[in-house]
């Protein structure tokens, strides 16, 4: 038997928002936004000077048209983190613990909405820049809920073993800080992989611990949801009146709190286990009732699934006309629904693309800066380089101009040291020769007094020859 229930990660989501940004209990009732609420918002944003209202219209934007209008989300959850972003590093000094929530939530969010446009490897990376800031400021809290959300990526791609390993870690913060709602949680996203990997007891196990905690909470909606949940595995297990049990306690629990969803879920169940058990009246009734509530809120996916469920139902008991009916209708639905799917596919795989576009602009652009970061950086290392250079040679020049012109000037006065010296020594030299002059001229002078006043050599030489000869 096909096991409808009404899945826990929304309201999870839900949780998460809501508790980080106003620490509050999530409301039963809280569904997404209203266009005139999306205005109001809008023009607070834009109207407001306080950062804090900013973040808070920011986050309530982007989470509430995740699953409605992703490409809208999106942008809002990005002006967010960049708010946020900004402002953290304003603090730096100072980290401000709020702040690094909001930026955690803003991750959070934006990976929600790429699991919601089945770009997990993105949903995966935003979760995981969420875990490390949260590890980073020990945020316990942050942590679970990355955990938790890191787990349901890893459902949808159906690789259960990562995705209970990381749901345990949920687990493991949730018993550390004494959540026992957080602990639910869990248990029930436990259950749910353990279920479809056919583990029918172990996943029981999950589901009685999850019902435990939220009937001592009264968590009616949740609670609703596990009884739902354990009553699909009661049938899984053959357990038929177990499973009706706990299918009935379900649709009080949805009656009591008007979830019409709920009920259709719970119908559609009962009508299951009754044909199994062979009991058509009652099946057909429980069918008739999940249509009726099914159609009243335009449910078309509630609307086929009871219309191929009486289809089996009526052929099951022989009555071909009104199968072949129910059949017909069945049909017609479902050509309905693939056109308004493939629509629907058509544009998320539009907002996906621009969304991947938009990154792949990121990326040039970033890679632009980078190059156009890199030329600047080399165009500067040049300048500095003929700068360093220019400034290297005029100092070179001026050294130099000063050592030529210091030169000049000792060489100058040296010269004309050496001139005056020139001078002196001329001086000396004329004094010199004039007065060299002088003596040879006494000299000279002197000698021809001396020949004048003695006799000459001949005279002397006669006289001897005179004397010599009266001897």
């Amino acid at each position: 038997m096909k096991k409808y229930y009404t899945n826990l990660r929304s309201r999870f989501w839900i949780f998460l928002i809501l508790f980080l940004l106003f620490n509050i209990t999530v409301s039963k009732s809280q569904v997404p936004i209203s266009k005139h609420q999306v205005d109001s918002l809008l023009n607070l944003f834009r109207t407001t000077t306080n950062d804090t209202t900013k973040l808070n219209c920011m986050n309530t934007l982007s989470w509430s048209q995740s699953s409605n209008d992703p490409k809208s989300a999106m942008k809002f959850a990005q002006q967010g983190l960049n708010l946020a972003d900004s402002l953290l590093k304003k603090s730096i000094n100072k980290p401000d613990l709020w702040l690094s929530g909001q930026v955690i939530v803003f991750h959070n969010i934006i990976g929600n909405i790429y699991n919601n446009l089945g770009n997990y490897p993105e949903a995966l990376n935003q979760q995981i820049i969420a875990l490390k800031i949260s590890e980073k400021i020990q945020n316990k809290r942050g942590m679970l809920f990355a955990y938790g959300n890191i787990g349901g990526i890893y459902t949808d791609l159906g690789n259960y073993n990562e995705a209970i390993k990381n749901h345990k870690m949920a687990l493991k913060y949730a018993i550390e800080m004494n959540d026992s709602i957080q602990m639910a949680y869990c248990f029930v996203n436990i259950g749910e992989i353990i279920f479809e990997q056919k583990k029918y007891k172990e996943a029981l196990i999950n589901f009685l611990d999850a019902i435990k905690i939220f009937e001592k909470n009264g968590n009616k909606f949740e609670l609703a949801t596990a009884y739902m949940d354990a009553g699909g595995v009661y049938v899984s297990l053959k357990n038929y009146s177990y499973g009706i049990n706990y299918l009935l306690k379900s649709l009080k629990l949805y009656d009591e709190i008007n979830s019409k969803e709920g009920k259709v879920s719970v119908y559609r169940n009962l009508g299951e286990i009754y044909k199994n058990i062979g009991d058509y009246k009652k099946a057909v009734n429980y069918q008739n009732m999940s249509l009726a509530i099914s159609q009243e809120i335009n449910s078309n996916e509630g609307v086929k699934a009871s219309y191929k469920n009486l289809a089996e139902l009526y052929f099951a008991m022989n009555d071909y006309k009104k199968a072949y009916g129910f059949h017909n209708l069945y049909s017609d639905i479902k050509d309905s629904l693939i056109n308004t799917q493939s629509n629907k596919q058509i544009a998320e795989m539009s907002a996906k693309y621009d969304s991947e576009k938009k990154e792949q602009q990121i990326q040039l652009l970033n890679k632009e800066q980078e190059k156009q970061s890199a030329i600047a950086e080399i165009e500067n290392r040049r300048k500095n380089i003929i700068i360093f250079s220019v400034a290297c040679g005029l100092l070179f020049l001026l050294l130099f101009t000063i050592m030529v012109v210091r030169s000049l000037k000792i060489s100058k006065k040296q010269n004309a040291i050496i001139a005056e010296k020139n001078q002196i020594v001329e001086h000396q030299k004329l004094s010199l020769e004039e007065h060299q002059k002088e003596i040879i001229d006494s000299i000279y002078y002197a000698r021809r007094i001396q020949q004048a006043l003695l006799p000459t050599e001949k005279y002397i030489e006669n006289a001897f020859k005179r004397l010599r000869k009266s001897k």
